[in-house]
C-alpha cells in the first residue's frame, strides 16, 4: 500500500514538473513585447492564455 502511495506522489510531481517546463518553453517562444503585455495584464488579474 505504501509503495502505491509513493509511486502516485512521484507521478504527480513528475507530471507537474513537465507541465511547468512546457509552459516555460511556450512563454520563451513569445516575443519580448508579447511577454511584457501578458505580465502587465497578469498584474491586473487578466489572463489571456488559451485554455486547451
Amino acid at each position: 500500500m505504501l509503495e502505491i502511495a509513493i509511486i502516485t506522489v512521484a507521478a504527480v510531481i513528475l507530471c507537474t514538473g513537465l507541465a511547468l517546463h512546457r509552459l516555460r518553453e511556450k512563454e520563451k517562444s513569445q516575443s519580448p513585447h508579447e511577454r511584457h503585455n501578458m505580465e502587465l495584464l497578469a498584474r491586473h488579474g487578466i489572463d489571456l492564455r488559451k485554455r486547451k
